[in-house]
Order: C-alpha cells, then sequence, then structure tokens
C-alpha cells in the first residue's frame, strides 16, 4: 500500500504531448479561441487552429540580449483531459518573460493548460533549471489564472518580482481563483456555479514577491452584489472532465445577494522554493484535497504586515495535508491553518518562526498555529459528515520559535465554558519536538506545545488522542535532544537525524489510524509500518522516532543521513 499521503489521483498531465509544435512570435501578446493569429510585416496573416495536445513555444526578441519576450495572454484557450495544450520555452533555451504589463502569463477562462518550463539544467540550483523565468516590473501576479481558468498546470517557472515595488501595489507572484460575478442578472463562479479542479505549482521558484508568493482560493466568505439577480443559474460538472451535466434554474426575488466564492478540487504545491516573500508565501482557501509539500521557504512576511505573515497559511473551507517542508525565518507564524474538514501538518522543519516580526505584548506567537471551527457554520466541499473531522499534528520539528512552539485551539468550541464541539474535531497532537524555545513576550502565558486558549484549558473542546505532555517533547538546549549534527549556526544546515543515544528514538507513540506518516522526511519507512523482515531500525523498532526524520540503521553499516539543506538538489524531493 502506497504511503497514506502519496496522492496518486488522476491527472491528464501525465500522457505524453501528441500535437504539433506552434511558434510564438515575440510580439504576438493575445491568444484567444484555441486560434494563433500573427500578422508579419510583410506577408499575408497566419492563422493556426491550436488543438489539444499543442505546443505553443515562446519565441524571444531576436533583438533582446537575454532571450526575453512581451506578456502573453490566453483567452478561451481549451485543451482535454490527457491533452493538454502546454506554453513552453524553445528547446535547451531559457526564456525570459519581461512585461512592462500587470502580468507575465494570463489566463481567461483556459482549461486543461500546462506551463512548463523545461531548463537547459536538471539541478535545481542552477537558474538553467527554470526554463521560463518571468521578471515582472510592475505590480501585478507573474501568472494569473481566473474567470472560469481551471486544470492548470505549472512547472519549472522562476517568477522574480521588482523588489522595489510600492507597498500599496501589492499583488501575489501566482494568483489562481475565479471572482464571483453577476451579469444580466446571472451568476458566475461561486460556489453554486463554478468548481476549479487540478491546479499544480510544481518545481517553481519565486523570489521577492511584493504580495503572497503563491494565493489559491478565495479568502473571503462572500459579498454582496450589487445587481438584481432574477434567475440563478446552478450548473453541474463531471468530476472527471469538467463537463456540464445539468443547468438548474432558481429565481430569487432580492435586490442584492451575497455570493460565496467557488471551491477547487485538487491542489498540489510541491517541491517549490519561495524566497523573500512580502506576504505569506502559500495561501490556500476554499480548497478539498490539497498537497502542499517538499517545499522551501526562507525569510516570509518581509514587510511584517499584521495579517499576513505566514509560510504557509490555509483559510477556511479547506482539508488537506502539509507535510515535509523546510519553512526557515519569517516574521510570523510558520504554519497557520483554521481548516474547516480534515487537516495533517507532519514531517515538517520550521526554524525561526516568528523573528523579523513585530509581536506586542499580548499577542502569542506560535511557529503552527490551528484554528478549527465550527462546522455547523462553515462546511468544506467534499468533507465528510460531522464527527469525523481530524486535526493532526505529528512528527515537526520547531526550532528556536519566538513564543509557543505549537498551539492548537477550537474557536466556537466552548459556550460559557462548557464544550460544544467534541463531536466535531479530535486533536491528534504527538511525536513533535521543539528546540530552544524563545519567550520574547513575558507578559503571555505560553506553553511550548499547547493546546487549547491556555495551560489551564489545554482541551477548550477538543478530543485529544492523548495528553499531549507525554506524546510530545521540549528541549531548551538542543544538545539534550542528541542529533547528529546542529554545530552550524544556521541550523537549515543542521542534520537533524537522532544519534543511537538520542531520546527521540523508538519513543514516539503511534498515531491513530488513518492520521499516521508512515513515511519520515526523506520518505524511509517508519515503524511499526515497516516489513517485520526487514530490521533497519535502531532498538526494538516498535515505535517510531520523534520528529520528522527516523534513524535508520541497516544490519552492515549506517544508511547516510541528508540534512534539510540538501533538499533543493537532493532527487528524494522529486517523487511526484
Amino acid at each position: 500500500m502506497k504511503p497514506i499521503f502519496a496522492i496518486l489521483a488522476w491527472t491528464f498531465f501525465a500522457l505524453p504531448l501528441l500535437g504539433k509544435n506552434i511558434y510564438v512570435h515575440h510580439s504576438v501578446n493575445i491568444i484567444s479561441n484555441n486560434t494563433y493569429y500573427y500578422n508579419p510585416p510583410v506577408g499575408n496573416p497566419i492563422t493556426t487552429p491550436i488543438l489539444p495536445g499543442d505546443r505553443l513555444v515562446l519565441l524571444p526578441d531576436p533583438n533582446s540580449t537575454d532571450n526575453s519576450r512581451i506578456h502573453l495572454q490566453l483567452n478561451n484557450v481549451v485543451g482535454a483531459p490527457g491533452l493538454p495544450i502546454e506554453i513552453a520555452n524553445p528547446y535547451n533555451t531559457v526564456i525570459n518573460i519581461n512585461p512592462d504589463h500587470t502580468y507575465g502569463i494570463y489566463l481567461n477562462n483556459c482549461k486543461f493548460i500546462k506551463i512548463n518550463g523545461n531548463g537547459v539544467s536538471t539541478n535545481k540550483s542552477d537558474d538553467r533549471f527554470y526554463g521560463i523565468q518571468i521578471r515582472i516590473k510592475k505590480a501585478g501576479q507573474s501568472i494569473k489564472a481566473e474567470k472560469g481558468s481551471s486544470f492548470i498546470d505549472v512547472n519549472r517557472v522562476w517568477a522574480d518580482v521588482n523588489p522595489n515595488i510600492p507597498d500599496s501595489l501589492n499583488s501575489p507572484a501566482f494568483l489562481f481563483k475565479s471572482n464571483a460575478i453577476c451579469v444580466d442578472s446571472v451568476v458566475y463562479y461561486s460556489e453554486k456555479t463554478f468548481l476549479m479542479q487540478d491546479v499544480f505549482v510544481r518545481n517553481c521558484r519565486i523570489s521577492n514577491a511584493s504580495g503572497e508568493a503563491i494565493y489559491i482560493g478565495e479568502t473571503s466568505k462572500g459579498n454582496k452584489t450589487p445587481c438584481m439577480i432574477k434567475t440563478q443559474i446552478e450548473l453541474s460538472f463531471n468530476d472527471y472532465t469538467g463537463e456540464l451535466i445539468d443547468i438548474k434554474k432558481q429565481t430569487v426575488n432580492q435586490s442584492t445577494n451575497v455570493i460565496k466564492p467557488h471551491y477547487i478540487d485538487n491542489v498540489q504545491i510541491q517541491n517549490n522554493i519561495i524566497e523573500d516573500c512580502g506576504w505569506d508565501a502559500i495561501q490556500i482557501s476554499r480548497a478539498h484535497n490539497f498537497v502542499v509539500s517538499h517545499n522551501e521557504i526562507y525569510n516570509y512576511g518581509t514587510k511584517d504586515h499584521d495579517s499576513h505573515k505566514s509560510g504557509i497559511i490555509i483559510g477556511e473551507g479547506a482539508s488537506g495535508d502539509i507535510f515535509n517542508n523546510l519553512i526557515y525565518r519569517g516574521s510570523g507564524w510558520g504554519i497557520q491553518a483554521r481548516p474547516s474538514g480534515n487537516l495533517r501538518i507532519f514531517n515538517n522543519y520550521l526554524v525561526e518562526s516568528g523573528h523579523t516580526g513585530a509581536w506586542p505584548k499580548g499577542k502569542y506567537h506560535a511557529a503552527i498555529n490551528t484554528h478549527t471551527i465550527n462546522l455547523n457554520k462553515s462546511f468544506a466541499y467534499g468533507a465528510n459528515s460531522i464527527g469525523e473531522k481530524t486535526i493532526s499534528i505529528a512528527h515537526n520539528l520547531v526550532v528556536r520559535p519566538i513564543d509557543v512552539g505549537i498551539r492548537m485551539n477550537c474557536d466556537g468550541c466552548r459556550s460559557n465554558g462548557i464544550p460544544i464541539l467534541q463531536d466535531q474535531y479530535e486533536g491528534v497532537l504527538i511525536g513533535n519536538v521543539v528546540l530552544q524555545p524563545i519567550i520574547k513576550n513575558t507578559g503571555l502565558n505560553v506553553a511550548r506545545i499547547q493546546s487549547g486558549a491556555d495551560d489551564n484549558d489545554m482541551n477548550n473542546g477538543y478530543p485529544l488522542h492523548r495528553d499531549y505532555r507525554k506524546a510530545n517533547l521540549t528541549y531548551y538546549n538542543p544538545a539534550d535532544a542528541k542529533l547528529q549534527d546542529i554545530s552550524n549556526s544556521d541550523p537549515t544546515k543542521w542534520d537533524i537525524t537522532p544519534t543511537k543515544n538520542s531520546p527521540l528514538i523508538d519513543k514516539a507513540p503511534i498515531m491513530p489510524e488513518n492520521n499516521v506518516p508512515y513515511e519520515d522526511f526523506y520518505g524511509n519507512i517508519r515503524p511499526p509500518y515497516v516489513p517485520v523482515k526487514v530490521s533497519y531500525f535502531q532498538g526494538s523498532g516498535s515505535a517510531p522516532d520523534f520528529g520528522p526524520v527516523e534513524r535508520i540503521i541497516s544490519h552492515i553499516t549506517e544508511i547516510p543521513s541528508l540534512s534539510p539543506s540538501s533538499v533543493r538538489t537532493s532527487n528524494k524531493t522529486n517523487q511526484f
């Protein structure tokens, strides 16, 4: 059986492209309705139909010194399942999109699109790994997909944003969502009329984003439309093909209505490097079945905005997995989540979260912070019925948090001190390690690992799987954890593998069924799930180690361990 977090959903991107190459002239910046049109200075216009499986090869301006070209907008361009339309760089050539515009690549009502920068180099630390490089100069998005766009895959693109964009013009580097609108009394792109599907961002690099680096889904709960809605049309879609199945009409006798944003099904944000972003590095809302894994995030929330300074932030209406991410140094929370369904956070390595931000006395901070909400008020798309929601925070390593290492809280779980939501959520807080916590705000009543509002109300409505104090470890002196090598002043260069004398070995409680991370930070199977005949584990092997890395010993010699700093070049991270 595959590991529970290895999501192997069907995807149209897996099949080889069978179509033709269409070479997009450097002066062409708009392609519409599956037709490529170019009117050269001399000769007849060129009109070429774009079919599913075709490849749009972006050509540079021959007069440029850096293989650059202008921006590109696609309108109503649609591929097919198994045959996406690919936007690509020329073979063995890096293409630079240097737009004097508000976007680099804009997808307007496009479906089954793959933006694929096949780089010259196979080394992720080499800039030429990214075959498409977008260097946007103005406020705007490097890549934007909206107005009904769906089935979007972005791979090996580097978005390098102008770091001098004014704070008043902050914007995400990658933006994927459709704002609900009312046109001629018909609602489009709302919760009931549109479902975005399959949004993938993998093997990309984002530098100097003025706002969020990656922004997926609408964070608001809905807005009132200023128009009269006489007839609201509700559409039903085929989950497999995305095709329209049925149309239902509903008469609404109100002058204004709250239009709720659409949901997204199947989001994968994996193997990306995000550096020096002004706001949150990764933000996801109203997404079911999301995966955020194997990303490296450095120096997030540089503008220290009060509510936009997380490494990873999950908004309401979302459910999914966050695992095997390296999150280093930022102004706010390393991981913050307000899920409305199942959420699992495990095998993450968080270093110095909150260190660069302002935290007034009386305002707490946590490296990992979850706020679950009353499910009677907000449901995630596709979420199970009440009584089956679990928040699992397991096998994470938090180093030098500014206040609380890990905090679980349930908004609305109590009324006048009486628990009201025990049947809605289970809290699982197991196998985590916090090293060298720092109490910056001495006026706070803080714990290093905490469930509930404070130490006197640890449960706060959560039926915890077990007492968190026994299931997690805190060391004020990192040396007490006896890890392989923590001598470097930069914790991202530590080898966090437990030594043979480490108190972390074989001591972590077994996770409840369906909430267990079968693998560690590097994909090694944890006991007790390792096959019985394979005795690779130090000690009894009957229980996993605390933290994200499992110590592995062969019967002949020790298997070399990897440090988090090798994630950039390790082939182990390129598993999706």
